[in-house]
Parts: structure tokens; sequence; C-alpha cells
């Protein structure tokens, strides 16, 4: 048995090891075509071309046959979309400087985890109002106040051009009682304004905040007075803040504010405007201003200048 499987085994071999026949092997090889020769360049252009007609011929059947396609009705924006696409600075000018670099931005957004913004995150609400740079009425500029309330007393405002967040830092205002007004000295008093006018007037509001609540808040403030300065002259453009600090005051009365700076705080408050804040403060009480405030109403007008002085010495 052993003996005819090996046999078996040496024919299988025999016959696998067998070498072909040349003449036969010539003939195969005779009838195989030669391979077509691979040329690169012209076969990206064929692919290139093939991709492209189909999307050119759709392109030409779309604009030459295709019936029109029916419009759609567009989608009236929010009060949301409205205010922010309105609430944009007052003055246009670009800030001296180049952009923000990524290294910048990355090493913000590490102050931002590690570090304390304690004065800062204890701002805790938002007044826009208009100030005009005191002895000259008609430059007037819309300034929005961001208030710490120290106490009940006392609160401290930064002011921005805008409520954007690359609004520019243009001033600050402080603001206290009537309680504390009364206290100051009769020179310092010059340098304040009252806030009654502007808050029954509708000037001064709070935005976003419901009518209810945000005349809560005006009841509060509108006996009290603001020391105001602004750094940055934005209705000048300037690219920098320039010179010494403005004194700014507010309105008193009727008539002063102008018909443009009254239609662009409607849109930065698009909330509600000035004629609805008025109409719904009617019935507020206030106390008779403080003679010493709004100096500008009825005597020299006070502002800062440079001032050059020779001290005597030679350093």
């Amino acid at each position: 048995m052993m003996r005819r499987i090996f046999a078996h085994s040496n024919r299988i071999t025999s016959v696998i090891s067998r070498p072909t026949c040349t003449h036969h092997q010539s003939r195969l090889y005779s009838s195989i075509p030669p391979a077509p020769k691979y040329d690169l360049f012209s076969h990206k252009w064929k692919a290139a071309i093939l991709i492209a007609v189909p999307g050119i011929y759709a392109i030409y059947k779309t604009q030459t046959t295709a019936p029109p396609a029916k419009a759609e009705q567009p989608v009236p924006p929010s009060d949301e979309d409205i205010y922010n696409s309105l609430c944009l600075p007052q003055f246009s000018g670009d800030v001296a400087g180049d952009a923000k670099t990524i290294k910048s931005r990355v090493l913000e957004q590490g102050a931002n985890t590690l570090q304390n913004f304690g004065p800062v995150n204890s701002i805790h609400q938002h007044l826009c109002a208009v100030h005009f740079y005191n002895g000259d009425i008609n430059r007037q500029v819309i300034a929005h106040h961001y208030c710490t309330h120290l106490n009940e007393d006392v609160h401290q405002c930064v002011i921005f051009d805008s409520d954007k967040p690359n609004s520019r830092l243009i001033g600050v205002e402080y603001i206290i009682t009537e309680k504390l007004f009364k206290t100051l000295p009769e020179d310092e008093k010059k340098l304040w304004h009252s806030h009654h006018y502007e808050i029954k007037s509708g000037q001064l509001t709070l935005p976003r905040i419901p009518t209810t609540v945000e005349n809560m808040a005006m009841t509060d403030l509108v006996n009290t007075y603001g020391k105001t300065w602004h750094f940055w002259q934005v209705d000048k453009e300037h690219p920098l803040p320039y010179g010494p600090p403005q004194l700014m005051m507010s309105f008193t009365a009727d008539g002063q504010i102008s018909p443009a700076i009254s239609a662009a705080l409607d849109k930065q408050t698009i909330t509600s405007t000035i004629a609805d804040r008025k109409k719904s403060r009617e019935n507020m009480k206030y106390n008779t201003p403080d003679a010493g405030a709004n100096s500008w109403e009825s005597g020299p007008v006070v502002q800062v200048e440079l001032v050059t002085k020779d001290t005597g010495k030679d350093y």
C-alpha cells in the first residue's frame, strides 16, 4: 500500500516539474497584446474633464432649462437680532494698533481660567444715557455704564461707547445719594450733575430690563448725583485717548438732546423708546435738585486743560 502511494506521488511530482515546451510557450506569449503606455499627465486631464463636464452641464441646464425656484418668504428678525445689529458704537473710527495675535488670545484664555476678576465680576447693572462735554452742549455722547454698588449710597461705573465685547472704555462715573451730596464742599458740587431730568424724561435706561423692574431702579436713582469723566473723545474719532480727562454733564430740560442722538439712543435701547419710558415715569416723585449741582446752567463752566508749570527745579 505504501509503495503505491509513493509511486503515485512520484508521478504527480514529475508532471508538475515537467518543463514547458518552448514552442508552445512562445506562441502563448505572442498572443498577449503589449500593455499600453501609461501617460500620467494625460490621465489627469481626462479625470479632470470627466469630473468637471458633468458639473458644468448641470449648472448650464439649471440656468437655462430649470423652472425658477419659488422664492422663500423672508423671516422677520427678532428683537434680539435687531438689538445686536444696532447697538454699535455711536462714533466710528479705528483704534490704533495691530490685531490680536494667537498668542495673545491663548494667554487671555489662560488668564480667564486661572485669575480672579473680583472687581469686574461685581458689576451687576448696565445703564445707558447721554452725556455732553461741560461747556459744549452740542458735543453729545451715548454712554454705556457698567456699575458696581459699593453700598446703598455709592455706585461706581465704568463707561464704554457701546455694549459690544470690543467696546472702548471711555470714562468713569461716580454716583452718590442726595444724603452724601449735601455733605460736599460747594466747589466740589460744581463738578456734579443731577439725574432727575434724564430719568423723568426717559433718557436714562437699563437696556433689556422690563419697564416695571426698570422703574423700581429708577426710583432709587432719581435723587442721586453723578460725577463723570471721559478720557477718550470718541466723537472726534481719536484713535487713542488724547488729552486730559473731560468733565461731562447731563441734560436738565426738554430740547437739549439733539434729534440725531435721541434717535440713536432709541436704536440702542430697542426694548423701549424714550417716549415710552417718559410716559411710564410720569408719576415718579423727585426732590428739587441741589443748587450747587448742574453749575453749567447758571455760571462759568468747569473744564480741564493742560497747563505747563515751571517748577524752578533743574532735574
